[in-house]
């Protein structure tokens, strides 16, 4: 198993992507997402069996902070071949991202039409803390696991999403330095 360790909105849908083509692995994206919680240790014991090990799978924080499985991560990461932590390192754009994602209810689609975002403060500075909270425990998961660093922009033959959008406010900068979390 490739285990792919992230937060939202850092480019590991196209990771897992690339990597299924590069490999042959099977891509089970976020075997763990929060709305399986209850599904969790039937999805790991799937995961256990033997005709599952070419698989990809990726986990954020709040999967394992979901997680009725309380040492999940260890079991993944001991699983796993090969262990990629993957990190976006423009923090100000992921909130950005993150906020219009969660405002629009739209995580993956095709865009060509141009959607207007409405800025509203609480909203942001709760979407803002969510994501440095993820970004914070991805940096202690680096730190404790040992494991490969990869940066979004480093993704071989994958374009980020361009979503055309249009704020009513744009929020302001947020000028957290993500990279220093991962030296």
């Amino acid at each position: 198993m490739i285990l792919i360790l992230s937060t939202y909105r850092s480019g590991s849908t196209n990771l897992c992507r690339s990597l299924a083509e590069a490999t042959g692995y099977s891509n089970k994206d976020e075997l763990f997402h929060e709305s399986f919680a209850t599904e969790h240790l039937h999805r790991l014991r799937e995961l256990e069996k033997q005709e599952f090990k070419n698989t990809i799978v990726k986990i954020f924080p709040y999967h394992i902070q979901s997680s009725p499985i309380p040492n999940l991560l260890n079991i993944l990461v001991e699983q796993a071949e090969r262990v990629i932590c993957l990190v976006r390192p423009n923090f100000d754009q992921q909130c950005q991202s993150y906020y219009i994602a969660k405002q629009t209810n739209d995580f993956h689609s095709q865009w060509n039409d141009v959607v207007t975002v409405k800025y509203d403060a609480e909203d942001w500075r709760l979407r803002q803390t969510f994501i440095h909270n993820e970004v914070l425990a991805l940096s202690d998961w680096y730190s404790d696991y040992k494991c490969e660093l990869m940066w979004s922009h480093q993704i071989a033959g994958t374009v980020p999403y361009s979503r055309p959008v249009s704020w009513d406010r744009k929020p302001g900068y947020t000028n957290i330095d993500t990279e220093e979390l991962f030296y």
